[in-house]
């Protein structure tokens, strides 16, 4: 058999396979736990659990317990990762602040967007409300400066002058009459 040394963590063979559950030891009842690895078995199951096993390499003396030293460095170990879980759990919070104040930045601007979008459709209808100078009274359109004028179109006569043409000037004097005709309707209209 093989002997405990300390660079293998304390363990002979026996020990390595006493980490196996107590049915297999039961087919092999050649496989024992050391007296060692006895002393870290607490409820006496016959095998090491896996914080009994981590305990069992770390007495590297196989004294059958963990000396202070030892005990410090896993006490020192769980300070440490207590204290990487608390700023975790502190970077998670903040990040959850800032997650919030964000969202309730989001619904400011949703509701400010809402706010102005009401505005600009009520500014919509109050311009086109004060930009009609004319109402309807009864039947007619009427001004709305008080004088109560009716509206109406009036309409305008244009008289054309006709003139035969002949075939062989037709341009020219289509193109004239088309100009005269122009002319006297700016000149009716004063344009």
């Amino acid at each position: 058999e093989m002997t405990a040394s300390s660079e293998s963590g304390g363990f002979t063979p026996e020990s390595k396979r006493s980490a196996r559950p107590a049915g297999l030891d039961k087919m092999n009842p050649a496989l024992k736990m050391s007296t060692v690895s006895k002393l870290y078995d607490r409820s006496g199951k016959g095998y090491l659990d896996r914080a009994e096993e981590m305990m069992r390499r770390m007495d590297s003396k196989n004294q059958g317990f963990l000396d202070n030293e030892k005990v410090y460095l896993i006490v020192q170990s769980l300070q440490e990762e207590q204290k990487k879980t608390a700023q975790l759990i502190y970077s998670l919070q903040k990040e959850q602040k800032k997650s919030m104040s964000l969202r309730r930045g989001l619904f400011y601007m949703a509701g400010f967007a809402f706010l102005l979008a009401l505005a600009n459709i009520g500014t919509s209808f109050a311009a086109s409300r004060l930009a009609k100078d004319t109402t309807v009274q009864g039947y007619d359109l009427v001004v709305k400066d008080g004088s109560g004028a009716r509206v109406a179109t009036t309409s305008k006569s244009v008289m054309l002058n006709l003139h035969s043409v002949e075939e062989s000037d037709t341009r020219r004097r289509l193109q004239s009459t088309v100009n005269s005709i122009c002319q006297a309707q700016i000149a009716a209209t004063g344009d």
